[in-house]
């Protein structure tokens, strides 16, 4: 790839130090840790000439995820997220499979691969990479980032220590309050939250709808974001104390002629 011919042997460890020195330049600058964690991405983005690169760091006691976005379109501008995690922690291992974050970054990232590197694996604070390009990944980028990863975490961790986040508010807020685009959803969102209503999954609603199962899912994080909901039966119940949809009762009577 042109990251190799570009680098040569030994490369990475080269740009890995120039990281080093921009996150250093940020800290005298008085930058924020977007900034700093734009460079993660950045890096990782070059190694395997990603389009977008996604950081993710999950404070488990604290409940929720911070989401960083770099794009090669635009690579000046860093998108930046705080979203909430479900209650029921799954653990350590399995926190990432179940992050309602999850649809919400490959939503952002918007290609059709990706790639997961794990970064941290520090029980309470683990973070990981997710890297998106519309070209297949194959061994040789694996083998990359495999290679990168310390260098990767390093630069992460200076990110921590020098650009620290700051202070979540822990306020209790209702869902109106966390996000203003609970009313927002689109035509389509509201008729897959209404099929979602109606016990159907991602697969029989892209049936009906007509529509592969990946867009389906790509409106799913969508509406889990509007509505500031971590899965399917509180994103139908905050769709009907919305008036976005019908409520379960009424939903049941039509289907049972009551």
């Amino acid at each position: 790839m042109a990251t190799d011919q570009r680098w040569g042997e030994g490369g990475a460890a080269g740009r890995a130090l120039e990281c080093v020195g921009r996150v250093l330049d940020l800290r005298a600058a008085t930058a924020d840790r977007a900034d700093g964690l734009s460079i993660v991405c950045r890096f990782g983005a070059e190694l395997v000439d990603a389009a977008a690169v996604g950081h993710v760091r999950c404070d488990r006691p604290g409940r929720a995820s911070q989401l960083c976005v770099w794009r090669g379109s635009s690579p000046e501008h860093t998108h930046w997220e705080e979203r909430a995690e479900s209650p029921e922690d799954p653990g350590p291992r399995d926190w990432w499979a179940h992050s309602p974050s999850r649809p919400r970054l490959y939503d952002l990232l918007d290609c059709d691969h990706l790639a997961e590197l794990p970064l941290s694996t520090h029980d309470a604070t683990p973070s990981l990479l997710v890297l998106a390009r519309t070209d297949p990944f194959d061994e040789a980028d694996s083998d990359r980032l495999a290679t990168a990863r310390d260098s990767l975490i390093l630069i992460e961790r200076l990110v921590d220590v020098l650009l620290p986040a700051p202070p979540r508010d822990t306020t209790d807020r209702s869902p109106a309050d966390t996000n203003d685009e609970g009313a927002a959803l689109t035509a389509r969102e509201r008729e897959v939250l209404e099929l979602l209503g109606q016990g159907l999954l991602a697969r029989s609603i892209a049936t009906r709808l007509e529509v592969s199962e990946r867009t389906v899912h790509k409106h799913l994080g969508s509406i889990y974001r509007k509505l500031d909901a971590h899965d399917r039966l509180l994103a139908v119940r905050r769709g009907e104390s919305l008036g976005l949809i019908s409520a379960t009762q009424e939903r049941e009577s039509v289907a049972t002629g009551w």
